[in-house]
This record gives C-alpha cells, sequence and structure tokens, in this order.
C-alpha cells in the first residue's frame, strides 16, 4: 500500500523576510518530508508580556489537541506556548483565529511541530 505524503504549510517565523510572514502569508502547503507525519501543526510562543516570539508551521508525527501552556523560561519569566494538529492537507495553512496572553490563556488555533520541538513539550 502506497501512502501519499500530507501536503502542510511549513515556515518559521526566525526565518522571515518581514515581521509576521509566516503568520500573515502562509506558503503553499507542500509534501511532509518525514515519512511517518501525518498531522500538520502550528505552534505560538508569546512572551510573559503577551508578545510574541516564534510562530511555525510543519509536520507532526502525533496528534495533539489545541492547547496552550505555561512554560518557566527562567526564575520570574514565562512563556505561552499554544499548539494543535489538524490531519486534512493544507489544513494548517489558514489563519489564526483565536489568541492567547498571558493573563487569559485560551485555547489558540496554534498547533506543534512535532519533528523539532517533541522534546520540549515532553
Amino acid at each position: 500500500v502506497i501512502h501519499a505524503a500530507l501536503l502542510c504549510s511549513r515556515c518559521d517565523s526566525r526565518g522571515d523576510r518581514y515581521y509576521g510572514e509566516c503568520e500573515q502569508s502562509p506558503p503553499t502547503p507542500s509534501p511532509c518530508p518525514e515519512n511517518n507525519a501525518n498531522f500538520c501543526s502550528i505552534v505560538r510562543e508569546t512572551n510573559d508580556n503577551g508578545i510574541q516570539i516564534l510562530f511555525t508551521r510543519g509536520c507532526a508525527t502525533f496528534f495533539q489537541d489545541e492547547k496552550c501552556i505555561i512554560r518557566n523560561v527562567t526564575r520570574g519569566r514565562q512563556k505561552n506556548v499554544c499548539f494543535r494538529t489538524c490531519a486534512t492537507d493544507g489544513c494548517n495553512a489558514e489563519g489564526l483565529k483565536l489568541r492567547a496572553s498571558s493573563l487569559n490563556i485560551q485555547a489558540s488555533f496554534s498547533f506543534v511541530i512535532a519533528t523539532t520541538c517533541f522534546s520540549f513539550f515532553h
């Protein structure tokens, strides 16, 4: 049985040519390079002041419900990490619907990039 690769939008705000490029102008979905990537993903990180510090779209090897968590960065400093996965071609190429802030942690339309962040969340 041959399975076609899932098509996901893949970008990282650290490589943006202009601020917000990955979030606001997601690239056209392309085949995931990992054979076991059955999900598309988005992750958004904000600092404790609610300022976005990272936004990524990519492929994931496991399913994760929509969720936000607070991570300690250093003593007295935290960051919010919101993520979600989805399982259809191009499902991570749409715009965000909800936001998370340091004071009001809501479910965000955000995803996790399992291929690069799996150990970070576990």
